[in-house]
């Protein structure tokens, strides 16, 4: 019985970064053969409670050429134990080639496929860049909108794709 809540919860940690890492997604997907990649995932702590999964303590979770870094990675799973809301805190940092995202707080909720970077919201995308208070992409419909006391963008004529 414990083997079984074990793979289940790996199964669960595999689940979660896809939220980070699923084929399409403009902000952090360099290439679509990260979906087939395994997943790794490390911290200091990982506890899961009724539903929610923690790990704390220097996270750093990694699948295929992505990586998301921060001190506390939050997995809220519904009532089937389907993957909910993914919340990465304390300096997190999302880095693929060309492409880095960077807040106080990085969410993806995974039902509406929408991801929410907050507090000193930053996307670097082939060297351009956007910065604001709050940045909401959805993904659905290649959407972006970024808020704050002053949006501040830097974009490069004829870029070629420069690493961040």
């Amino acid at each position: 019985m414990k083997n079984k809540k074990l793979v289940y919860i790996i199964l669960l940690l595999t689940l979660s970064f896809l939220a980070f890492s699923k084929e399409n997604n403009n902000i952090t997907s360099a290439n679509s053969n990260n979906s087939n990649k395994p997943i790794y995932i490390e911290a200091n702590k990982m506890d899961y409670n009724n539903n929610v999964i923690t790990y704390t303590g220097n996270v750093v979770a990694t699948r295929g050429n992505g990586k998301l870094t921060c001190q506390k990675l939050t997995i809220i799973l519904d009532k089937n134990k389907k993957i909910e809301k993914v919340i990465a805190t304390g300096n997190p940092v999302y880095k693929e080639p060309n492409k880095l995202v960077k807040g106080d707080i990085i969410e993806y909720d995974v039902p509406q496929d929408i991801i929410v970077v907050t507090g000193n919201a930053y996307l670097q995308n082939k060297g351009n860049t956007v910065q604001g208070d709050k940045i909401v992409y959805y993904k659905k419909l290649n959407k972006a909108i970024v808020t704050g006391k002053r949006v501040q963008s830097i974009f490069i004529p004829n870029n070629k794709g420069a690493k961040p």
